[in-house]
C-alpha cells in the first residue's frame, strides 16, 4: 500500500511532516508559507490552501498569537 503521507521527489521519497507554530506580529499566510513550503508544492497558493484547510480557516485570516499546524517534507 502506498503512504498517502509520502510523495515522490526528484530527490527520492520524503515523508509529510507536521509542526506547531505560534503566529508573531506580522506573520501572513503568505510569509508563514515562504518560510514552510518545500518544491512538493506546485505554487504557495496550494500550500497556504493547504494550511488553510489542516487549520479549518475559512476567511484566510490568521492573527497573532493563533497556533496553525503546518505541513513540511523531510
Amino acid at each position: 500500500p502506498i503512504n498517502p503521507f509520502c510523495k515522490q521527489t526528484r530527490a527520492g521519497t520524503k515523508d509529510k511532516q507536521f509542526t506547531s507554530i505560534q503566529v508573531q506580529k506580522g506573520d501572513t499566510l503568505w510569509k508563514i508559507a515562504k518560510k514552510y513550503m518545500g518544491n512538493e508544492y506546485s505554487s504557495v497558493d496550494d500550500y497556504i490552501e493547504e494550511v488553510c484547510q489542516t487549520n479549518h480557516i475559512y476567511d484566510g485570516k490568521i492573527t497573532e498569537d493563533m497556533y496553525l499546524v503546518i505541513p513540511y517534507y523531510k
